[in-house]
């Protein structure tokens, strides 16, 4: 009895791979840009009002300033952390 197993070898097409390399391409695009947009909206809006680009209405202009603090504060925290 021969202890000897077939070798198959998979090789893809060159449009198998391009199929392939665009759906793991759009699978990574779909699931972090939801996340990165999530954290940048709140930072571009901080910034837009803590420069005076985008005033805020005047009944939430302390709500406004403390959440700026606060992303700035987080922003800094992140960028110690990840240097």
């Amino acid at each position: 009895m021969d202890l000897v197993q077939e070798y198959f070898a998979c090789k893809a097409t060159v449009y198998d791979a391009l199929f392939n390399s665009v759906g793991i391409a759009s699978g990574n695009t779909a699931t972090f840009v939801p996340i990165l947009m999530l954290c940048l909206l709140p930072l571009i809006y901080g910034y837009l009002s803590s420069s005076g680009n985008l005033p805020p209405k005047k009944e939430y202009e302390d709500e406004v300033r403390v959440f700026c603090a606060y992303m700035l504060l987080c922003v800094a925290v992140c960028v110690c952390v990840c240097a």
